[in-house]
Parts: C-alpha cells; structure tokens; sequence
C-alpha cells in the first residue's frame, strides 16, 4: 500500500493508470475523478455546516477518512470496511507515524453485521449530525440487503431525519442507486452513490 501511495504521487504513473483504464472502460477515470470529487465537496460542505461524525461504508483504499480526519479534528471519522483493507491503513498509519485519535476504522463485513453493530463499540453518538457515505459498495449487495442498510442507517441516525427514499434499479448488478433524505436544516446527512 505504501509503495501504490508513493508510486501514485508520480506522474509517469498517474498517466499509465489513466490511459490503462481509459483504454479498458472509456470515461470511468472521469467518472471516478467526478464521483470523488463530487461525494467529497458534500462531506466537507456537510462538517462545515455543523455534521461532527462521518460514517463511510466500505471506504475500500480511498483516503477520504484519513484526509478529513487530519484536516477536521473535531469531527469524528469512521470507515467500516473489510479487514484486509483497514489492516493496510493501520499499517500504513503506522508507517508514516500519523496519530488521527478522531478516526476509528472498523473491520467487519456489512454482510455478516449491520452497521448499528459495526458501530456499537464505537464513540459514534446517534443524537450527532452524521454524514453516512456509501459509494461502491452497494452493488456487492442484493436488494434486500441494501434495504436493510438503508433501514438501519434511519434507525443510528439523528431524530430530525424524517424520512429516506431510494430508489434501486438493479441493485446486485450495479447499474443505479439513489439516495435522497429529508432532515431538519441544521442536521446533514448524505446517502448517495451513483455506479458507473
């Protein structure tokens, strides 16, 4: 992991991956560029206006977590993931002696374990502003299993959230999900994810 992170920094690199995938699936390195940069102006815009916990879903190798967690100490970050993933951030943490006491990186697989569980030994506080990030994980998911997601995010979320729609199309081969949520103005939550 180390090694991508410093091979990614240059140039020759960041070409070669573009082109590769470029020539492999037109238009997703845009789509990815576009999608990250479009779920992360929400998250920040969010913390800004007073979110103070940031739940990702499957954050997989994006540094989302790590980079908000450095930059907005005052807000709670956790990333539920896999375990080999989160075990490469902890050993890259490691590494590179970072100590973010504001991050918790949580192993377990959302098809074994709800998030509420997930999260249970953890410092999340529901009454909190949270943002929640689900992006590419969805589509690993069936329906009812997305649903489930969905039903047990309402239920850790903060009380001003009334209501959460979405809307599926198949699910389980990744083509669309939609996220929409109705809250107070004060409180900020974000479901949304969109696959290619």
């Amino acid at each position: 992991f180390a090694f991508l992170a410093r091979m990614s920094t240059t140039s020759f690199f960041r070409q070669l991956f573009e082109r590769g995938m470029s020539w492999f699936i037109p238009g997703i390195f845009s789509h990815y560029v576009a999608r990250k940069m479009f779920i992360e102006r929400r998250v920040r815009s969010a913390v800004e206006v007073g979110c103070r916990q940031l739940v990702i879903l499957g954050g997989g190798l994006d540094t989302l977590a790590l980079r908000l967690a450095a930059d907005a100490p005052e807000t709670k970050v956790f990333e539920i993931d896999h375990s080999t993933t989160q075990r490469l951030k902890l050993d890259f943490l490691k590494s590179v002696e970072t100590n973010l006491s504001n991050l918790t990186l949580i192993a377990t697989n959302l098809t074994d374990h709800t998030v509420s569980e997930a999260l249970a030994a953890s410092a999340f506080e529901s009454a909190q502003p949270s943002v929640f990030v689900a992006e590419g994980i969805l589509m690993y998911l069936s329906e009812e299993q997305v649903r489930e997601v969905m039903r047990d995010l309402l239920s850790i979320s903060a009380k001003e959230l009334k209501e959460l729609r979405f809307k599926a199309t198949n699910v389980g081969n990744g083509n669309l999900v939609e996220f929409s949520s109705c809250s107070c103005p004060n409180r900020c939550h974000l479901l949304w994810y969109r696959e290619w």
